[in-house]
Order: C-alpha cells, then sequence, then structure tokens
C-alpha cells in the first residue's frame, strides 16, 4: 500500500510523498493536464516509471524525471520503503488534478 502525503501549497506548485511500503506498489495509469509540469524526486529505493510510447525507466534514489503534460504514465516501487515526491506545477491557478485514491490502487 503506498502511502500519500500532500504538501500545503498557497502558490502554483503543488507537492505530493509517495511512501511505498512494498515492492510492488504502484500508481495507476494517469496523465496531467497540458498546462502541468510535473517533476518526479526518488528520494529513497527505485521505482519503474512507465511512460506512453516510451521505453520503461528504472529511477533510484537521487534520480529526476520531468514528465511532459499530457504523457500518460504510472510508477511501480521496485523496493520496499520506496520514497519519491512529485512536483506539479499548476501556472496562472489551474485547476489542481488529483488522483484518485482508492484502495483498489495499491492492492489492499
Amino acid at each position: 500500500m503506498a502511502l500519500i502525503k500532500e504538501f500545503i501549497s498557497s502558490g502554483d506548485l503543488r507537492g505530493v510523498k509517495y511512501i511505498f511500503e512494498f515492492a510492488g506498489d504502484e500508481v495507476p495509469e494517469h496523465s496531467h493536464e497540458i498546462y502541468n509540469t510535473h517533476v518526479i524526486i526518488v528520494a529513497k529505493g527505485r521505482i519503474l516509471l512507465k511512460l506512453e510510447g516510451h521505453p520503461d525507466y528504472e529511477i533510484e534514489a537521487g534520480d529526476m524525471y520531468d514528465i511532459s503534460p499530457m504523457l500518460k504514465h504510472s510508477l511501480i516501487a521496485l523496493d520496499d520503503d520506496t520514497v519519491t515526491y512529485h512536483y506539479i506545477m499548476y501556472p496562472m491557478g489551474g485547476q489542481t488534478v488529483h488522483i484518485p485514491l482508492s484502495t483498489e490502487m495499491y492492492g489492499e
């Protein structure tokens, strides 16, 4: 099960911390609006980043990846206790796009 913590923000940059308790925990495929830049930073462990139309990327602690707007993507933890930070820019007060958080998503 992945635990999620949203950061409080008063500006255009939103942040979310994901804690993947077990290898195999995932964030299902989704995309962000055309004006949303999405940066992933892996703080601990490794993830498999799946991008529509691109090869899969294994990114590890210390790595950062910038995902283009509108590009469908998903994440799978490769190690227990993996931690990632996700920063998404919502310029000019763009609407926040939340990934639906359901127990099905994380295999509970």
